[in-house]
């Protein structure tokens, strides 16, 4: 299901707003049979395209005739677009490897612009950030894989670079075993032209057997090196799963989130988890899962001033079993990754079948802002959208949801962190656009729920160029 949004924000700085975007249409589950949809391909993926100002914008796929043009009116969103999924046109990714279909979204404003693909009991949904924020230095941020145990498909965790530009040559390391037969902690070098991608799968395990899965590629590299021409070019890298499980029984959810580069990263974040109720109590319980990824392993990262210890593959702290808001920090950059599951804190499967697995990252609060503008459906099943936004506490009585505040009863002080608070807006009025703003800046996600459904986003954060790895 889906959301989208932009926001107003310094001129030195990055957001995802712009002008041109690159995407692909990653590997699904649902190009196969299951058993929650016998039919195969019966996915979409829908691209919606929100502006302020009167737009041209037109989605094409490279390396095919493949073009659509829309004229969009000002302050609207369009959500018209689908992606071709057979035929000549067909831009999925069905392989690792090359792929030349990427898919391009040029406009004549700056715009905004989203990535939903959605089926029966399936969502996953992704902000697109445009050519002018790519970096030059990522890394892959997945979960651990497995696989439905009655589903005749592997469920690959994968990630794919795309090029923005010719020459591009990159060195990728994967953190384990490809289906390709890449080695974990070995550098491979690819070259992209402008519109082509590279898709890395974990090696898929257990052949044959229901309960199989495959490699998580979270803590895999992918660097920009001089190409051809000499130069180093920036990409974009979206990282994700076919199929992600977190609970015993989870029937799997799709995931797709285009990648922060790495000069996007901070040191100081504060987490509140996900509603899984239907009145917007803020003191309900949800476990939420975390990955706290540091570049460099001697990153000391603390959460609630306690120094994490046992991190994973030199790149990961991970926290599980959270109900309740936390405060990470950090002596050099760090990305911090929230997962839900469905089902109520996992264990009950009766309790709330409300709600279903993903994956977003979040935004450091040294990158927060005051005004974002944002666009939630309901396709496929969501039936409840919320906002959880954090904002420091002086700030509250400036902060807006659609030119309201927020009811009190609906904000907190943050339990480790009473510098800020903690509001959840419930946006009842779900395809439309909404506001939020404040005097001060303010860091937040945005998440849709339904029966057995979800999705979940960062609702934008500063992409400024001081630290590149």
């Amino acid at each position: 299901t889906s959301l989208i949004f932009f926001q107003s924000l310094p001129a030195q700085d990055k957001s995802n707003r712009g002008k041109e975007f690159w995407l692909g249409y990653g590997y699904n589950y649902s190009f196969y049979p299951h058993p929650g949809d016998p039919v195969a391909n019966g996915q979409e993926m829908a691209i919606y395209i929100s502006t302020e100002l009167a737009a041209t914008v037109t989605v094409s796929i490279n390396s095919t005739g493949w073009t659509q043009t829309l004229n969009i009116p000002a302050n609207t969103v369009d959500a018209t677009i689908l992606i071709p999924k057979s035929g000549p046109n067909d831009a999925r990714i069905l392989t690792d490897g090359l792929s030349t279909k990427g898919i391009h979204i040029v406009s004549d404003v700056p715009v905004a612009a989203y990535a939903h693909v959605y089926n029966l009991m399936l969502s996953g949904a992704t902000m697109l950030m445009p050519v002018e924020s790519y970096g030059y230095s990522y890394y892959s941020i997945n979960y651990y894989q497995t696989t439905s145990q009655s589903s005749p498909e592997d469920w690959y965790s994968w990630f794919y670079a795309v090029a923005s530009e010719d020459n591009t040559r990159l060195e990728i390391t994967p953190s384990d075993s490809t289906q390709n037969g890449w080695l974990p902690g070995q550098t491979y070098t690819v070259n992209l032209n402008k519109g082509e991608m590279f898709s890395v799968f974990g090696k898929a395990l257990f052949n044959g057997d229901p309960a199989r899965a495959s490699k998580d590629m979270t803590g895999s590299k992918i660097i920009s090196v001089p190409g051809n021409d000499n130069k180093c070019h920036p990409f974009g890298l979206f990282s994700g799963s076919a199929g992600l499980r977190l609970c015993r029984g989870d029937g799997g959810e799709f995931v797709h989130q285009q990648v922060f580069p790495a000069q996007a990263w901070g040191t100081r974040y504060l987490t509140h988890h996900m509603l899984n109720n239907t009145n917007t109590n803020i003191n309900s319980t949800f476990r939420n899962y975390y990955r706290i990824c540091v570049a460099d392993p001697t990153t000391v990262v603390k959460r609630n001033g306690v120094v994490m210890t046992g991190i994973n593959k030199n790149f990961f702290y991970e926290y599980m079993d959270s109900t309740g808001g936390d405060y990470y920090t950090s002596d050099k950059p760090m990305l911090v990754a929230q997962y839900t599951p469905n089902k109520n804190q996992c264990w009950n499967f009766l309790q709330n079948q409300y709600g279903d697995p993903e994956m977003f990252y979040l935004s450091p609060v040294e990158q927060g802002q005051k005004s974002v503008l944002f666009y939630v459906s309901s396709k496929f099943g969501i039936d409840y959208v919320y906002s959880n936004i954090i904002i420091p506490t002086a700030g509250i009585s400036s902060l807006r949801v659609d030119g309201s505040p927020i009811p009190a009863a609906q904000i907190k002080v943050h339990p480790n962190n009473p510098a800020y608070s903690v509001a959840v807006a419930n946006l009842s009025n779900i395809d439309m656009q909404h506001t939020i703003t404040s005097d001060s800046t303010f860091t937040g996600t945005v998440y849709g729920i339904g029966y057995f459904e979800s999705y979940g986003y960062n609702v934008g954060t500063l992409i400024n160029n001081l630290n590149y790895y």
